[in-house]
């Protein structure tokens, strides 16, 4: 009997640790997502400076994204600086207001970036 009790206590076990590796599992690939999106935004801040800045910033502390977008040519004085667009996520947890996961606020972000950059590649053609 102690042998039956044993082998079911240890089957218990197994499907908690097994449960708890998959989950653990799920995290890490959710991490790697975000940080793929961030590492794509970081990419188009690098690549279209010539046309518009796109300053990313992280806050460990809090575990929060930010991007703030200028025009290529703003000025960066303090009464004269225009901010086209701003933008914070959480990545630990979901936006209050909609309870939307991070990694779907972060692709927002990167669509709003892409809409911005293509604006500012028409404004140069025309400037051209």
């Amino acid at each position: 009997m102690d042998k039956l009790h044993n082998a079911s206590e240890l089957r218990q076990q197994a499907r908690k640790l097994a449960s708890e590796c998959t989950d653990f599992a799920k995290q890490l690939m959710k991490e790697g997502e975000l940080e793929d999106v961030i590492g794509e935004i970081f990419n188009l801040s690098c690549a279209n400076k010539e046309l518009i800045h796109i300053h990313v910033f992280y806050q460990p502390h809090v575990d929060e994204f930010l991007v703030q977008v200028c025009a290529a040519d703003n000025s960066y004085k303090a009464d004269e600086s225009v901010i086209l667009y701003h933008d914070s996520v959480y990545l630990n947890r979901n936006r209050f207001e909609d309870d939307t996961p991070p990694l779907v606020q972060l692709l927002e972000i990167e669509d709003k970036l892409l809409e911005l950059i293509a604006e500012a590649k028409d404004k140069a053609e025309v400037a051209a």
